[in-house]
């Protein structure tokens, strides 16, 4: 029998040609999987967990951005299918066509396939392949292999998710840093990603600062895939820039680290005439309907009731066969105590493999609110501080923000 070692060097190995036969410029880390090992090879990363056990499979390929100059996206990514199919692949059992939509003027293209890799213990893989024409033109390459395991995926859903989510959230590669060349990056030496990234407690944006927290509505992923318009929140600042986002609270935000962390997260804003106008680059100035300002809690406010996020993601709305559905709940009593809970369910027929996983994590405490930001305390000694904000300019307690995201009452 193979030593785990010897599955582990197999698995990279299946990643390494993949690899091999992709191509571009200048990495961008996916999403916020900070803890797992990420490799550097030509113009793609790779992210892989560190806690996979025997002969347990499942990485994340990320290729760099790039100009097709007009190229269909179908027609790309038919060609990169095909690369893989006859460079990587000992046998093809499955495999679907491109499947395209185009919503809020963004191009996404998605395929699904089956196959035995040349290289590793001739165990079948799945490969999900998600092509996207990013808002400045560029394209956007992820790969998803995986053994068709349930228990595997019921252990690294939820982590992935969180990763997709935090890409759509942040504008693609605005959410993290840019990544070193080289191999595997120790713990060390990690560069801080996601919100960490520009989260200074003390250190963040004075009122004076800040012209006010607004909200506008954008296109999002909802579960199968399917492009949402959905509300978000963004702090707008005195000095004619906003940042298209609220997940960390004003008293915590480093601005100047923010401006580096999420460059493409960032846009002009003015006021002419009584009117809002903003600016994307170098684009023309346009008027905006932006909702605002969102009032702040009171010191030490107290809510009441059963608030509820969802979210999601997946391929089915593109013709594949994943849907992923994440909600997210909290529950506040007047008395100060709260109780969240967290459920993540996907449902998977990609490459023949009929899977559906459920996973659930329940936490309580005691909040406090003050301004835009509310304190958790959980009773297991953890203390979470979130950029807080009413949906209502009216102050109504039947909606609200937390990092950014929208939480109804129900």
């Amino acid at each position: 029998m193979l030593s785990i070692f010897k599955r582990r060097q197999r698995f990279v190995a299946e990643l390494s040609a993949l690899i091999v036969f992709a191509g571009a410029a200048n990495a961008v880390p996916f999403g916020d999987i900070s803890d797992w090992e990420s490799s550097r090879r030509s113009a793609v990363t790779s992210y892989r967990p560190t806690d996979l056990k025997g002969s347990e499979a499942f990485g994340v390929i990320l290729e760099d951005p790039v100009n097709l100059r007009g190229k269909d996206l179908s027609a790309y990514l038919s060609a990169k299918m095909d690369s893989d199919a006859t460079g990587v692949a000992k046998s093809v059992s499955d495999r679907t066509s491109p499947k395209s939509v185009q919503k809020s003027g963004l191009d996404i293209v998605t395929s699904t396939m089956a196959f035995v890799p040349k290289s590793g213990e001739n165990k079948p893989r799945i490969l999900i392949y998600e092509l996207v024409r990013r808002p400045d033109g560029l394209a956007q390459l992820a790969r998803v292999i995986a053994s068709p395991d349930k228990a595997l995926i019921g252990r690294y859903l939820p982590i992935v998710t969180d990763a997709v989510l935090a890409n759509v959230r942040g504008g693609g590669a605005g959410k993290t840093q840019v990544a070193s060349s080289g191999g595997t990056k120790s713990a060390k030496t990690k560069p801080k990603r996601g919100t960490a990234a520009y989260t200074s407690p003390g250190r963040g944006v004075k009122a004076s600062q800040v012209f006010g927290i607004y909200s506008k509505t954008v296109g999002r992923t909802g579960a199968g895939g399917m492009l949402i318009m959905q509300p978000v929140p963004m702090v707008m600042l005195n000095d004619g820039t906003f940042f298209n986002d609220f997940d960390v609270p004003l008293s915590d935000f480093d601005v100047a680290a923010a401006r580096i962390a999420r460059p493409t997260a960032w846009d002009k804003w003015r006021k002419r005439g009584g009117v809002l106008e903003e600016q994307y680059g170098k684009s023309p100035w346009e008027k905006v309907d932006w909702y605002g300002p969102l009032p702040a809690a009171k010191p030490n406010e107290k809510l009441n009731g059963f608030y509820s996020s969802l979210s999601g993601g997946g391929n089915t709305a593109l013709g594949g066969g994943t849907m992923i559905v994440v909600t997210n709940d909290i529950t506040f009593l007047p008395d100060g105590r709260f109780k969240a809970g967290r459920f993540v369910g996907a449902m998977s027929s990609e490459g023949g493999a009929q899977t559906t996983v459920q996973n659930q994590k329940n936490t309580d405490g005691t909040y406090t609110l003050s301004g835009y930001t509310m304190t958790l305390k959980y009773n297991d000694g953890r203390v979470e501080r979130k950029a807080f904000a009413f949906m209502d300019k009216d102050g109504k307690k039947d909606a609200l923000y937390l990092d950014g995201s929208p939480y109804l009452k129900k």
